[in-house]
């Protein structure tokens, strides 16, 4: 499925490449490639904190499948984020987000991003909203 079709973001501020997997409501499953002609990456590869709006959206695009097309999305709250290293170019991160609670127009998240079997963000509590 194609991230576009679920969130207002455009390249290059789009930070997912397809989702993979999904149950709305439940969780989804969704990738993103680092590749050296990436805007975003740098010296240092594709930062921790772009590997966390990453994962983000695609909390955000497992919300906005069980509402009724709210254009905005906003993260209320984080907790318990672990970040362990920067993205290289030639990997793929897999995020792997999970709905703790639901609500009419929010959610709790919590999840992982890995690189084949390696955890390379934690993320304890993410709260989103839509308007």
């Amino acid at each position: 499925m194609d991230p576009a079709e679920l969130l207002p973001h455009r390249w290059p501020m789009l930070l997912l490449d397809e989702v993979v997997a999904v149950e709305p409501g439940v969780r989804l499953i969704a990738r993103r490639s680092v590749s050296a002609g990436d805007p975003w990456c740098g010296p240092a590869g594709f930062a921790p904190y772009l590997v966390l709006e990453s994962w983000l959206q695609a909390c955000a695009a497992l919300l906005r499948l069980g509402s009724d097309g709210a254009a905005d999305v906003l993260v209320v709250g984080l907790r318990g984020i672990r970040a362990t290293r920067a993205l290289r170019p030639g990997e793929t991160v897999e995020h792997r987000v999970s709905v703790v609670r639901g609500f009419d127009t929010s959610a709790i998240f919590s999840g992982v991003s890995v690189v084949g079997d390696e955890t390379v963000l934690t993320a304890e509590q993410a709260t989103i909203a839509t308007t």
